[in-house]
């Protein structure tokens, strides 16, 4: 793979996609009712620590990968095991990724096959990497204004069935507010994590790296906005009982003699959750060719898609065992993880530089 490829402000757009892409169809911090807006403001916090803290490893090893970077400071051993903890938190979400928009679809159009669903959107993530990372870059660069006014008019349209009376009171319970903000900074905000994969790609990253934290920002405002308008819409009740509330809003929205606004806002999401999928891959395959030594990731690609079809339905022969794993489990290993594994490249860079400086 080469080095250097893809530019600043195409990643950001990418980290953009990816934070609405995994959880727009959901509201992370729905435990704290209707103070979910407060959680997900707090929650984000944690995600540009982890843009921060990639960022600053990167700018020594500019020319490295990161799994070649954690194998650079820890040495071969530890190096190694803890690629292979991040490989496998990487992995679990790619297949949570995967699930979800399963789910949705079916929801949608219940008629469909469950393995048919599977086999078509790996195929589509396995064939935008088949091509390449620069095209897929550039795909990114081009869909995103369609995606941000598609976005707009999503959160503009339901403005009518807002009751803002349904956010009160706030700071209701500040246990769950808590809990909430752990939850929404493992998914969505902790993912961003993702870009660790791409940052040695980019070619003035030097320069431009702000740019990372505008757009995360940016996704990170709109997903508080958002879930402050499902709230109002739905209230809290009715919030903790839905499985896709922000599916449920777009339901009740209707234009006229055209009463299924919820397929519009389902391309919205299925564009944005496959591009999200498609980058959470390219990390699973790169990791694991590095750990292994492997010569091109494009060999793996098919061996992990044919992975991923048989996990997702054996992962999740129903919803009810996937929510009790991927909501009530999943998330005490890939925070942590997730968090801790920038967090141990940082700190081995900022003692090596104490070292060497002494």
């Amino acid at each position: 793979m080469l080095n250097r490829t893809i530019t600043s402000l195409q990643l950001s757009k990418l980290i953009f996609i990816t934070m609405i892409g995994s959880s727009i169809v959901y509201i992370p911090a729905q435990d704290a009712r209707q103070d979910a807006w407060i959680s997900s403001i707090c929650g984000c916090i944690f995600g540009f620590y982890i843009i921060y803290a990639l960022l600053k490893v990167q700018a020594i090893y500019p020319n490295q990968s990161i799994s070649k970077i954690c194998r650079h400071l820890y040495g071969s051993i530890i190096g190694t095991i803890l690629n292979a903890l991040f490989f496998i938190s990487i992995f679990c979400i790619l297949i949570t990724d995967i699930i979800d928009i399963t789910y949705l679809v079916l929801l949608i159009y219940p008629k469909l096959n469950l393995l048919a669903i599977d086999l078509l959107i790996v195929s589509i993530c396995g064939f935008i990497l088949i091509i390449g990372i620069v095209p897929f870059a550039y795909l990114g660069e081009v869909i995103i204004s369609t995606v941000i006014l598609l976005l707009a008019f999503a959160l503009t349209i339901v403005v009518p069935l807002a009751d803002f009376s349904n956010l009160s009171p706030v700071f209701h319970d500040w246990r769950s507010i808590v809990g909430s903000t752990l939850l929404i900074a493992n998914w969505p905000y902790d993912e961003v994590v993702i870009i660790a994969f791409f940052l040695f790609m980019v070619n003035d990253l030097n320069k431009k790296s702000s740019s990372l934290y505008y757009w995360f920002a940016l996704s990170a405002a709109f997903l508080a906005l958002l879930s402050l308008l499902t709230v109002s819409v739905l209230g809290p009740n009715t919030l903790l009982s839905e499985s896709f509330p922000v599916h449920k809003i777009y339901q009740l929205v209707g234009l006229g003699a055209f009463d299924r606004f919820d397929i519009f806002f389902f391309v919205l999401w299925f564009l944005t959750a496959v591009i999200t999928s498609t980058l959470y891959l390219h990390g699973s395959v790169s990791l694991f060719q590095d750990i292994f030594r492997g010569r091109n990731y494009r060999s793996l690609i098919i061996p992990f898609g044919l992975m991923l079809v048989f996990l997702s339905n054996y992962l999740a022969p129903d919803e009810f065992v996937y929510k009790l794993w991927s909501y009530h489990q999943l998330p005490y290993y890939t925070f942590p993880v997730n968090l801790l594994y920038p967090t141990a490249l940082l700190l081995a860079v900022k003692l090596k530089k104490v070292s060497t400086d002494k």
